[in-house]
C-alpha cells in the first residue's frame, strides 16, 4: 500500500505526510505573523511573508495580544503567558522602584510611548500604595 517512488506508489506516504504538517505549519507561520503585528493572511503571499517573518518581533504587546516571551517583573509569577502579581506577598517598596526603573528603561529603548509609560507608572504607584 505505501509502495516506493519507483513504481509511483509512494505518493500516498508523502501526501499523508503532507496533509499531518499542514494545520501545525499554517499555526505556526500565523502565530509568527502575529509577533511581527502582521496578519496571518500574508502566508498567501510567500515572498512576503518571508520577509516578515524575518524581522524581529514587537518589543511589547500588540494587536494581536501581549509578547509571548515578555519579560517577567520581580515579584511577578507567569500564569497563561500573562504576568499577574504574585498573590503570596505584597508588593515591596524594592519591587516598585525596579518596576519603575524597568518602565523608564523600556521608555528610554522606545518600547514604550510616553503615554503607556504614564499609565503603567500609576498603576505601579497604585499597587504600592495600596500595600
Amino acid at each position: 500500500m505505501i509502495g516506493t517512488a519507483s513504481r509511483g506508489g509512494g505518493r500516498l506516504l508523502s501526501d499523508l505526510f503532507v496533509l499531518a504538517n499542514l494545520i501545525p505549519l499554517t499555526s505556526l507561520g500565523v502565530r509568527r505573523m502575529h509577533d511581527t503585528d502582521h496578519s496571518g493572511w500574508w502566508l498567501l503571499l510567500p515572498p512576503v511573508s518571508f520577509i516578515f517573518a524575518c524581522m524581529g518581533g514587537t518589543p511589547m504587546n500588540n494587536r494581536f495580544g501581549p509578547m509571548p516571551n515578555a519579560p517577567t517583573p520581580r515579584g511577578a509569577k507567569r500564569v497563561s503567558g500573562a504576568s499577574v502579581a504574585s498573590a503570596s506577598r505584597p508588593a515591596q517598596p524594592s519591587d516598585i522602584v525596579g518596576e519603575l526603573e524597568r518602565l523608564a528603561q523600556l521608555k528610554a529603548s522606545g518600547a514604550l510611548t510616553d503615554g503607556e509609560f504614564e499609565v503603567m507608572k500609576a498603576k505601579a504607584l497604585r499597587q504600592g500604595s495600596a500595600t
